[in-house]
């Protein structure tokens, strides 16, 4: 039973490399090109494996939980490989998963709530492992550093609490504070020449002189 390409609409908003995956949490991620076998879907970010590979050569698909392997019923197997030929990316089995959630991917029969919940730990804990390998910072004390702030950025003041970045002098690395997307950005874009900013100053009260 020929398992249907659809996946380039529905894949194309996740990461293209396989490592970038891994540091998002994603369980996916997609090239947009076709596979040895000719498969335009997704990859596994743990191994880069094909998806409808796997569904194609698996049969009746592993539960892969704590390194222990169960199959899916017949029942089930038969309901997701109906849902495969209706384009579906999953299906409702006939009993729920162990934290009692429905939906299944219908490839790997995973739950979906449980996968994305794992995706989420994943993703934050891959995001403080980079903060703490490129600025030496833990969770504790950049939420201090935020803390300290009151929550601003530290130069517009803005509020940061829901996207800030972690602003540092390239050439020493001395972390400085934290700042919004637009001021990190502005810092950058002048080389963080500090002649430059005074010049820039400069100007605008020249023409915005009323």
């Amino acid at each position: 039973m020929a398992i249907k390409t659809i996946y380039h609409h529905e894949f194309s908003k996740l990461p293209a490399i396989g490592y970038r995956a891994r540091e998002l949490g994603e369980i996916y991620y997609f090239t947009g090109k076709l596979c040895l076998k000719g498969h335009l879907a997704p990859r596994y970010s743990s191994s880069g494996n094909c998806v409808d590979c796997i569904a194609q050569t698996r049969g009746k698909a592993s539960i892969n939980k704590r390194g222990k392997s169960s199959i899916r019923s017949d029942e089930n197997q038969k309901k997701a490989m109906l849902a495969i030929d209706e384009g579906k990316r999953e299906y409702i089995p006939v009993d729920s998963c162990p934290k009692g959630h429905y939906k299944r991917y219908v490839t790997s029969n995973n739950c979906i709530i449980c996968d994305e919940e794992k995706r989420k730990i994943r993703a934050k804990k891959a995001k403080w492992a980079r903060i703490k390998k490129e600025y030496g910072l833990s969770q504790d004390e950049v939420t201090k550093m935020l803390d300290s702030q009151k929550q601003k950025c530290a130069i517009c003041e803005n509020n940061i609490e829901n996207g800030y970045h972690i602003d540092h002098c390239h050439k020493t690395q001395k972390i400085r504070k934290l700042l919004c997307q637009k001021c990190n950005q502005a810092i950058g874009l002048f080389n963080e020449n500090q002649k430059l900013f005074f010049n820039a100053a400069k100007y605008l009260g020249e023409y915005n002189a009323t």
